[in-house]
């Protein structure tokens, strides 16, 4: 990874899921997981046996996929900041999406507030989750729609430019004091051919390459696809075929789609970002001016607390600190002994800090 960083930093983010999000609570770990799992199979060009073996658990038939569907959040009201849609933003873009941010930001004092992972509304399509008076960005979900056909690994270089373009020239430049940053759903590249779904059905009435389709006939649920009664919206009280795993409902798709129920297309990022009218000026006192190479752990005081988690940079990596009892912690690992400089990163803010770790029994003897 640190290689990565250093050739191509916005890969690196792309596959960065550590520390990243609150959700490591109760059942949630799996998300990051699953997410990191996913992002790693679409740089790999192929499904690991790790996200394999969680899309069969958690998306095994009905009951399974709603015990962790209904555990998620919704969206809440969103009436007090301006809404900027991003069109097919799924869940997978979240730690990309976030380095863009903090990226271009800073000469637009813009700081995100909150960050969390939402569900959509059944089944993952754009008429099922419409966004009123909201600024409509569609660019990532036409390149995906006009995949002819998916290229790997062509189609995530392009789509990593497509969210870094969004980012740089439109989400950072809003003059708006909040804007909540949205998403209808996200997509799959999984479902195609080439990655073990064959044509297996054949529901010619099926929507978005397969995914779901309005049913008035009586349907059992079985390990590929479930009824879902539409619980909101235009479409209250519909019946809906909807594609459990990556086997879809008609013809087996050459591209990305969605319409389904796996994660990468039923979970979005959703973010609010504020403009800061007044510049926090942070006090900082790193503790650990010497740390043991067995237990590398940097600890500091940061007064007042930080309206967002803070980072260091050491050597292009990234680390995100943990707050433990008013002190922020975080563990170095992969460095050696020596001297560093680490870049200590609040609300877009830097700061450079020294400090030193000790190798070896001799060093540790002296200390």
């Amino acid at each position: 990874m640190p290689i990565i960083n250093d050739i191509y930093p916005e890969l690196y983010n792309y596959l960065n899921w550590n520390e990243l999000i609150e959700l490591k609570e109760g059942n949630k770990l799996w998300i990051i997981e699953y997410f990191h799992e996913y992002n790693l199979s679409k740089c790999l060009d192929e499904p690991t046996k790790k996200l394999l073996k969680i899309i069969n658990k958690k998306n095994q038939n009905e009951k399974s996929f709603y015990n962790w569907y209904y555990s998620i959040d919704s969206l809440q009201d969103l009436n007090e900041s301006r809404i900027i849609w991003i069109d097919a933003l799924g869940a997978e873009w979240f730690p990309l999406f976030k380095y863009f941010i903090e990226l271009y930001s800073k000469d637009n004092n813009k700081l995100i507030t909150e960050e969390k992972i939402v569900k959509v509304n059944l089944p993952s399509t754009t008429d099922n989750n419409y966004f009123k008076d909201a600024y409509h960005i569609m660019e990532l979900d036409e390149y995906i729609h006009n995949e002819k056909p998916y290229k790997h690994p062509l189609s995530l270089i392009e789509q990593i430019d497509i969210i870094k373009k969004v980012v740089k020239d439109i989400i950072v430049k809003q003059s708006e004091k909040t804007i909540s940053i949205v998403s209808d759903h996200g997509f799959t590249f999984l479902a195609q051919k080439k990655y073990g779904n064959f044509k297996k059905f054949n529901y010619s009435g099926s929507e978005h390459e397969g995914r779901c389709m309005w049913i008035e006939d009586k349907f059992k649920s079985d390990s590929q696809f479930f009824v879902h009664k539409v619980e909101k919206g235009k479409n209250k009280d519909r019946n809906c075929l909807i594609a459990l795993k990556y086997t879809s409902l008609f013809k087996t798709p050459f591209r990305e789609v969605h319409g389904g129920a796996t994660p990468e297309e039923v979970l979005v990022p959703y973010l609010k970002i504020s403009t800061l009218t007044e510049t926090i000026e942070y006090k900082t006192n790193l503790i650990s001016k010497e740390i043991s190479i067995n237990n590398p752990i940097v600890k500091l005081e940061i007064k007042p607390n930080p309206i967002n988690t803070p980072t260091i940079l050491i050597n292009n990596t990234r680390y995100y600190l943990k707050k433990e009892d008013n002190i922020w912690k975080v563990k170095l690992d992969g460095l050696v002994p020596g001297k560093y400089e680490m870049e200590l990163i609040i609300d877009n803010k830097c700061t450079i800090l020294q400090f030193k770790i000790l190798g070896g029994l001799q060093e540790e003897d002296l200390f």
